[in-house]
């Protein structure tokens, strides 16, 4: 009977192997036949269980059985489903109602059919899906030209952003200009569940109109907006999620260690990786709240998350919040619109001024596995003869800090329509954020041990404020199958930054120096503390232009023109500098010539200066 049972184990065990199926293949555009990378390729049935396409275009996935559905998609393309095949080849077709989708321009919005120059947009309904950090990672692989990456496990490190790659010789990297609603923040200004859509601005002859500041491109962040529709609508959502090392470096054990270095064999096993990281649980909650009628309306979120990082003592709290209301007058001639947004996080601190002292790792990586975490007095085992070479276990337990920050923005704007075709906008915002950190390191520490620096403390402020007016005129013209726009507007942005911080040493204890009660340390007295105070005051003024043109949706022309000047660059010669641009398109396939082709759904040719 034993057999028997065993037997029908092995059995069902081996139907289950070969129930497993490999699928490969290729996605490809239609009719071109050119590969479309990055496209995704997903389970039906499971959305989560997915790969995508890699540079070539070929994907492969393990599925269940043959039975699955495959669902193939790319943004700008009609999505297919298809059934899973050992070798597949997908084609996939231009969305042609892409085309008279609305995407957001510099100071505007215009059909995507009409776009001359590089934008890319991507709607809710494309993000990626499941547990992210911020914004950015909303399109990450998703616009073509724009690396987004996550670099660290730290749960605060941001979202780093390169957009045509690296544009000097020595390999630096400048961000691009991130605008919420028009005005400048960053990935973290919002909650990701509260974002309506992402527009990117890749090319010179888009960003220029925003002068110096769209040198990199630039990234149109529009949130969502409160429905004019009568009705009380209520949201919730949340997640919890965890991650891991996927990949960890191959090192070698203690055995194998002392078998190579006999003489270095201290008799322990550790695994200093395993001693400092941890298995991660973060979870995020969101709220949202709209209603209102025709007339007004209005749309409120609030945000909660609590994210860990791999590392231990990598922590992370922020809340955010929302809230904006609009109100139309007038017969619609007139709209009021008020915002207030709220932000405030906490980070834990195990280095001077940041989150997670990522020298640990490093550290953890190099240390001897035959070494002890602890001496047998309960002390921590270190080696200071050797050069940088510190307990990772100890540089982490033995300090304590966090860093606070509160943003907090108004923001106003007033629409007038006079007339049909005529649209005047005035637009003010104040971003103000501050920030506080402390940070201490105990008698135990490395710092102290090996470098004398008993305590070593810091404490620091800054504040920030923000200020940005903007007023445009915008007309609209069509006659016949002619379109024409014109644009106009000023801009003034102010900057206000002061910040002041104080490190000392020399605290006789563990309980009372530190960051809380900084002044006792008897290196601020022996003048050896570091004390300063900074302060920066900037502006920019801008005058900008655009002008298009549209003739049958065959002809495309746009030009823009801004003049700005900087504060940093007064009582220079470039105190002043002018940003044109000019683009057209030719949309071949409306043309006469081109009415009884089937190869192509949208054939534009288009070239740009910026």
């Amino acid at each position: 009977m034993k057999k028997i049972f065993n037997i029908l184990i092995m059995l069902g065990m081996t139907l289950a192997a070969y129930s497993q199926q490999q699928i490969r293949g290729r996605v490809v555009e239609s009719p071109t036949g050119d590969p479309i990378i990055g496209a995704s390729v997903v389970l039906k049935s499971s959305p989560t269980t997915g790969t995508s396409t890699d540079i070539d275009g070929y994907f492969t996935l393990t599925v269940p059985n043959l039975n699955e559905t495959l669902v193939f998609s790319y943004i700008g393309y009609v999505t297919q489903e298809h059934k899973a095949e050992p070798s597949m080849e997908i084609k996939l077709a231009v969305d042609v109602q892409v085309l008279d989708e609305i995407v957001v321009i510099g100071y505007g919005t215009q059909r995507k059919g009409d776009v001359t120059s590089s934008v890319a947009s991507v709607k809710s309904e494309n993000f990626v899906k499941g547990a992210v950090k911020d914004v950015g990672q909303l399109i990450q692989g998703k616009v073509a030209g724009l690396a987004i990456t996550n670099p660290t496990g730290d749960p605060t490190g941001n979202t780093q952003i390169r957009m045509r790659g690296t544009n000097t010789i020595g390999g630096a990297n400048t961000a691009p200009l991130i605008l919420i609603d028009g005005i400048p923040g960053d990935f973290n200004t919002v909650a990701p569940e509260d974002v309506e859509s992402i527009d990117v601005l890749k090319d010179g002859s888009a960003a220029a109109i925003y002068g110096t500041r769209g040198t990199n491109g630039v990234i149109l962040i529009t949130t969502k907006q409160a429905s004019t529709v009568e009705t009380l609508k209520l949201d919730y959502s949340g997640y919890i999620s965890t991650s891991h090392i996927s990949k960890k470096n191959d090192m070698l054990t203690a055995a194998e260690f002392a078998k190579l270095y006999p003489d270095y064999d201290y008799g322990y096993e550790t695994d200093w990786v395993d001693e400092i990281t941890r298995t991660p649980v973060s979870h995020v909650h969101n709220l949202s709240l709209q209603g209102g009628t025709r007339r007004s309306s209005y749309i409120a979120n609030v945000n909660y998350a609590s994210r860990q990082g791999i590392m231990l003592r990598s922590n992370f709290e922020t809340f955010r919040g929302r809230i904006e209301i609009t109100q139309r007058m007038f017969d619609n001639k007139v709209k009021i619109r008020f915002g207030l947004l709220g932000r405030s996080d906490w980070r834990e601190s195990t280095v001077n001024g940041g989150s997670f002292r990522g020298w640990a790792y490093s550290s953890a990586t190099r240390r001897n596995p035959t070494e002890p975490v602890r001496n047998e007095d309960g002390s921590w085992y270190e080696n200071t003869s050797k050069f940088e070479y510190e307990n990772p276990v100890a540089l982490l337990t033995e300090c304590d800090g966090n860093v606070k920050n509160t943003q907090l923005r108004y923001n106003a704007a007033i629409t007038y329509n006079p007339i049909k075709d005529l649209t005047i906008q005035g637009s003010y915002s104040y971003n103000r954020t501050n920030m506080n950190r402390g940070y201490s390191e105990t008698l135990e520490h490395i710092s102290a041990k090996r470098d004398g620096l008993n305590g070593w403390s810091s404490v620091g402020s800054s504040i920030s404020i923000e200020k940005l007016l903007e007023l445009t005129v915008q007309y609209d013209l069509n006659i016949k199958r002619n379109k024409f726009t014109i644009l106009a507007g000023y801009s003034y942005n102010e900057n206000d930054y002061e910040q002041i911080w104080v490190d000392n040493y020399g605290f006789q204890d563990n309980y009372f120096g530190g960051w809380h009660n900084i002044g006792i340390g008897s290196a601020l007295k022996d003048g050896k503390a570091n004390v300063g105070t900074s302060k920066v005051t900037t502006n920019l003024i801008g005058f900008f232009g655009r002008a298009t043109y549209s003739f049958d949706n065959r002809y495309l022309l746009m030009a823009s023109l801004r003049y700005e000047g900087a504060s940093q660059l007064w009582g220079t010669d470039n105190a002043w500098g002018l940003f044109p641009s000019v683009s057209a398109g030719w949309r071949i396939t409306q043309e006469q010539f081109m009415k009884d082709q089937n190869i192509f759904d949208d054939l534009k040719l288009r070239v740009g200066y910026g």
